[in-house]
């Protein structure tokens, strides 16, 4: 909760020994805020207010202050003000007689926005191959890292290179986070009809409600590589040497394309995989087509697209050859 005091000072101007009653009305407050009135006598004596008791007396140029304590739990700056109303009534005696004055304040909470700070994270670095159809994914967080009772409305512009124009799209365009809040973002790239090329971009959240927030900025990178189809050099031990893998057309999967070469004995295949995100695995199969486990590859790509890199270990049923393969391997 959050407890909020003011007062106002009640003076007897009258003459005569007064005593006061005191009750108030709030207008629209959410559920949870709530106010409460005290009194404190020029005797010092400090209680609340009894709605309906008289409290005093007050005599001749005396004062009284008029304590108002507002809890502001759930109260938001988008609906502030908020508003209530004091009635006084004054009175003769302790008990009984009739109102001889009455007077009515004003109460206006104006609760201020408290102030967000965004927190943006991810690595939105994208890797693809001309001729890629299937949309690859990253995720960026945004969240609230501001003052405990802080709102934060974010917002996201999206800004890229004219080749990828389009091709770069989030799960949400904005939500609404309390402090310490998050939306987990899906940040999708289609490669669809992009040429090959090195593309830039990058993401903008901002506040969309309140001016003074600062913005942050998550950058966007976009690598498309040439589509190569031709053979690759490789150079492989266990008796293989210097030889070439074909590349398989019609033979890669919705997301890779692959290259094979046929070795001997035993009319086996060593198999280089490269996907459409830009990585690379490799395995070996028999002669009767049981793969041996797939090995990740780390290798890069020149400017045609031919793909180097290696040594790469693979193994089949206790026979393993180690290979590495590129443009000038041989």
């Amino acid at each position: 909760m959050s407890v909020q005091t003011t007062f106002t000072t009640l003076t007897n101007a009258g003459g005569v020994p007064a005593y006061v009653t005191a009750s108030i009305t709030p207008a629209g407050w959410p559920v949870g805020s709530s106010v409460a009135l005290r009194y404190r006598l020029p005797s010092g004596v400090v209680a609340p207010v009894v709605p309906g008791v008289r409290f005093g007396p007050i005599e001749n140029a005396q004062s009284v202050l008029l304590y108002v304590d507002v809890d502001t739990l759930n109260m938001v700056a988008a609906s502030s003000p908020y508003l209530a109303s004091i009635s006084l009534q004054y009175f003769r005696s302790a008990s009984g007689g009739t109102v001889i004055d009455s007077d009515t304040v004003d109460l206006i909470c104006v609760i201020s926005q408290r102030m967000p700070v965004i927190s943006l994270t991810g690595t939105l670095d994208f890797s693809t191959t001309v001729g890629a159809t299937l949309p690859q994914t990253k995720t960026m967080i945004v969240k609230n890292v501001g003052d405990a009772l802080s709102t934060l409305n974010w917002g996201r512009v999206i800004s890229t290179d004219a080749g990828i124009s389009g091709k770069i799209s989030t799960s949400m365009a904005s939500g609404a986070l309390a402090f310490n809040a998050q939306d987990s973002v899906v940040v999708s790239f289609d490669p669809t009809g992009v040429a090959a090329a090195t593309y830039a971009g990058s993401i903008t959240v901002n506040d969309t409600v309140i001016s003074g927030v600062a913005p942050v900025v998550l950058p966007i990178s976009v690598l498309v590589s040439p589509k190569y189809t031709g053979g690759v050099k490789i150079v492989a031990d266990n008796g293989i040497g210097n030889r070439t893998m074909s590349y398989n057309a019609g033979g890669g999967g919705p997301n890779y394309d692959k290259w094979s070469y046929v070795w001997a004995p035993l009319a086996g295949k060593i198999f280089l995989y490269r996907y459409y995100d830009g990585h690379y695995t490799a395995h070996m199969s028999n002669s009767i087509g049981v793969n041996g486990p797939d090995v990740a590859v780390t290798a890069t790509v020149n400017s045609s697209g031919y793909p180097s890199g290696g040594p790469v270990l693979v193994s089949q049923g206790g026979t393993t050859i180690t290979f590495t393969f590129g443009p000038s391997v041989w």
